[in-house]
């Protein structure tokens, strides 16, 4: 049977305590494309940071035992964060680590490749305030920081959908050298931190929420999903984002795209998605109010997928209008799994029901 403590007790089994390719804090992932049998270990933050931001939720309810774990990883990957702070000391994060010499680390071939040299980005950097002791100093500097990157301030993105192109959204990248892109799911991400860091809302956080309305409700986050969210790419992924953002932010203008958003889950559970699909669509009804409709687990623990469920991409054709056309094709794109990040999926849907 699966619960609670035993799976805070696997989460806790994948934490590195310094293992080869794994700094200690962070939890194990690796990178793939199934298409080129390419894998590889990979040191990121930004699974690692996610896989807190839930045990800190649920933290204070788990029993004695897991609260302790818990609390020790917590303690564990704060304390690994320093290592993908920006390479010059500025208070922004990047998804790999900022002290290594090479920019795709454990790589053979790909880590001479330019595009796989990433700025640090308002995804990663969100997830480490939101799950790191941050004062409102830190958070000012931050907000202000994000504008100087946004669409509209620094140039136009090329790459989403014709009718967000002009809109004030803040772009994925803090980089001189990126070009301006969005991902919805990372948008929402970084509007949790804004709600949750009590700062007012400007009109770039006003229009980012207009574009999750738009999306939700116009059905483009169905049909079009990559075009939202190129790093996280899946319909399922921009439903459990923006969900939870609304479950959070819980703002009047969002009662239509909730409403949607809810029917929508409903007739994507009939459809029977994959197991971890529909572990994160249920918990996104419950957050939204709605009851759940009972997932058939597993009856062992070891028979959760954690090999078989990717959440985000790199899709390294998407930073060249040259290219960019081309970018949704699965075999340009780099995949990536964390069997801590899966289990804790689970534990969140287990806790809430």
């Amino acid at each position: 049977m699966i619960t609670i403590d035993s799976l805070v007790e696997k989460i806790y089994s994948e934490q590195s305590r310094g293992e080869k390719h794994f700094p200690e804090g962070v939890f194990k992932s690796y990178r793939f494309n199934p298409y080129l049998c390419y894998k590889r270990d990979d040191t990121n933050v930004s699974l690692t940071s996610m896989v807190i931001f839930i045990l800190q939720e649920f933290r204070d309810k788990l029993s004695d035992k897991s609260k302790g774990l818990a609390d020790e990883m917590i303690t564990r990957t704060q304390a690994v964060y320093p290592l993908f702070k920006h390479r010059k000391g500025l208070d922004t994060y990047n998804f790999f680590l900022t002290n290594s010499p090479s920019h795709l680390p454990h790589s053979y071939i790909l880590k001479h490749l330019e595009v796989f040299k990433l700025a640090d980005d308002i995804d990663d950097t969100a997830m480490v305030y939101l799950t790191s002791p941050v004062d409102s100093v830190k958070n000012q500097w931050l907000k202000q920081k994000v504008l100087q990157h946004a669409n509209t301030i620094k140039g136009l993105n090329f790459s989403t959908l014709p009718q967000y192109r002009n809109k004030k959204i803040y772009s994925s990248w803090f980089g001189e050298s990126m070009p301006i892109d969005f991902d919805i799911c990372a948008l929402a991400n970084f509007m949790i931190w804004v709600i949750k860091s009590g700062l007012p809302l400007n009109e770039f956080d006003r229009e980012t929420i207009a574009f999750f309305d738009s999306a939700i409700r116009s059905g483009e986050y169905r049909t079009q999903p990559f075009w939202l969210a190129p790093y996280y790419y899946k319909t399922v992924n921009i439903a459990y984002h923006i969900g939870r953002f609304i479950s959070i932010a819980d703002l009047p203008e969002l009662e239509e795209c909730k409403a949607a958003l809810i029917h929508d889950i409903y007739e994507m559970l009939k459809a029977k998605p994959p197991i971890i699909e529909q572990v994160m669509l249920a918990t996104t009804l419950i957050r939204l109010g709605e009851p759940a409709p009972r997932i058939d687990f597993f009856k062992n623990i070891d028979e959760i997928p954690v090999d078989k469920f990717d959440f985000f991409v790199a899709p390294f054709l998407l930073f060249k209008k040259s290219t960019v056309s081309m970018a949704h094709w699965k075999v340009s794109h780099i995949f990536w799994k964390c069997p801590a990040h899966t289990y804790s999926l689970v534990l969140e849907y287990l806790y809430l029901t």
